[in-house]
Formats: C-alpha cells, sequence, structure tokens
C-alpha cells in the first residue's frame, strides 16, 4: 500500500529517468562489428523498470512533482516522509530524516489512513507517530492524505 502511495508521487519524476533508460537501450547499436536493429523490450525489462519505482518510492524521503492540469495551470504535489512534529485539527507537521520539516495545512477533505487499520481522524495522529503525507500547493501546502505507519 505504501509503495503504491509513494510511487504515485514519484512516478512522474521517475518517468523521465526509466523513459531515458528505455531509450537508451531500444536504440540501434552503431558501433562497428555489432547486429544492428533495435532491441525489443522484453516483458523482464517493463517489470524491472517497475521495481525501480518501488524501490525508489521505498526509499523516498520528500520530494515535489509539478504537473499541468486539464485547464493548463501547474499544480504542485508534495510528499513528505517522517516523524510528526506537532499536529492539530487544522495543521500537521513533519520532520524528514534529512532535516527538511514541512507544515500541511489540514482541511475537512484530508484523509487520514492507518497502515493495517484503513480510515481513521487526524485526532489519532500524535507527534512522534511515523507518517507520509501528500499534499498540492506550494509554501504550505494543503494535505490531501496523511498516512500512518506502523512503528
Amino acid at each position: 500500500m505504501i509503495t503504491k502511495f509513494i510511487a504515485g508521487g514519484v512516478a512522474a519524476a521517475a518517468v523521465g529517468i526509466t523513459g531515458a533508460t528505455l531509450t537508451a537501450s531500444a536504440t540501434p547499436s552503431t558501433t562497428p562489428g555489432t547486429p544492428s536493429g533495435a532491441p525489443k523490450a522484453s516483458a523482464s525489462a517493463k517489470h524491472h523498470h517497475g521495481d525501480v519505482l518501488k524501490r525508489l518510492a521505498r526509499r523516498a524521503v520528500h520530494g515535489q512533482v509539478v504537473t499541468e492540469n486539464k485547464q493548463g495551470q501547474f499544480v504542485t504535489h508534495t510528499f513528505d516522509r517522517g516523524t510528526v512534529a506537532a499536529v492539530s485539527a487544522s495543521s500537521i507537521e513533519v520532520h524528514t530524516a534529512d532535516g527538511t520539516t514541512q507544515t500541511f495545512t489540514v482541511t475537512s477533505a484530508t484523509h487520514v489512513r492507518r497502515q493495517g487499520s484503513g480510515k481513521t481522524t487526524i485526532s489519532t495522529v500524535k507527534s512522534g507517530d511515523k507518517v507520509v503525507v501528500t499534499g498540492v500547493g506550494t509554501g504550505t501546502p494543503t494535505a490531501r492524505l496523511v498516512f500512518e505507519l506502523r512503528s
């Protein structure tokens, strides 16, 4: 579950990395004495790139991805994995392993989930809990999802 959660947040950034890898491996060789013709992407190669995204997601600490919505506007998506430094009904502050601290605004639209038990509320999240928070916006993003990790 957590891998899918973070992979969604970093997939856009990783597509550029994996896409470059696919392009490089799919171009024909121009070195004399080597066979010409582009190798076909195998199922195992595609599976490998999915594994790369999963490993990246498991190790990701924080990041941002900027997307363009249907109206042509740019949207900044932020995620942070770390320890809750402070939490209230209206905000959550996450301290990450590399020393970054990010505060998110909590609204009635913020979903709160606990690993292994599902839906919960922001009132169950305590300082010191391990979480992954995703949000949109710059500065103080609005939290879309607070995901409590098992200790």
